[in-house]
């Protein structure tokens, strides 16, 4: 979004000040494309291509915008909010990180380990908020669809609904 007498980079470093973005948001936004937020009520309207692409070389050259410290730091918040492999991973991929980012930050610090016992967390959170009397099976699929939708696989889900519901009632 062209804001009249400022350039592409300063209107790029003013909006990553206020929060990281990629490159592809970054591109979007500078080119009118993608909506953000206008200060002062002023008509937006793209910048050119030419002074986009210099306008991101020099924010690489400076570090601002950098997709791989990006995806680790997306994949932290999201692992830290409970949200599940494939959740993150389709997060990441429509914030335009590419492919091989994407798949080089989940296997590089994604452990099993770890979202199974997110997995377990956000499934006793759930089963909390169900009433006691209600039916094994149907606090299972409950469970089951909260898990899925916070992006959590049925390698995931099964043991946990396991452990907790099933196991839980008989030990």
């Amino acid at each position: 979004m062209k804001v009249p007498g400022v350039s592409a980079f300063d209107r790029a470093v003013d909006m990553l000040a206020r929060r990281m973005r990629t490159e592809r948001e970054m591109r979007g936004l500078l080119s009118g494309k993608t909506r953000g937020r206008v200060s002062g009520g002023r008509e937006v309207v793209g910048y050119d291509e030419s002074e986009i692409d210099d306008a991101i070389e020099r924010l690489k050259e400076f570090g601002y915008i950098d997709d791989r410290a990006y995806a680790e730091r997306y994949r932290e918040t999201r692992v830290e909010k409970k949200r599940g492999h494939r959740r993150i991973k389709e997060e990441m991929l429509r914030r335009g990180l590419s492919a091989e980012i994407v798949e080089e930050t989940l296997a590089g610090g994604y452990v099993e380990e770890v979202e199974r016992a997110n997995a377990a967390a956000v499934a006793a959170k759930a089963l909390e908020a169900l009433p006691e009397d209600m039916d094994p099976r149907r606090k299972a699929r409950k469970i089951s669809s909260r898990l899925v939708a916070q992006g959590y696989g049925y390698e995931v889900i099964n043991p946990v609904i396991e452990d907790l519901i099933f196991r839980g009632e008989n030990g």
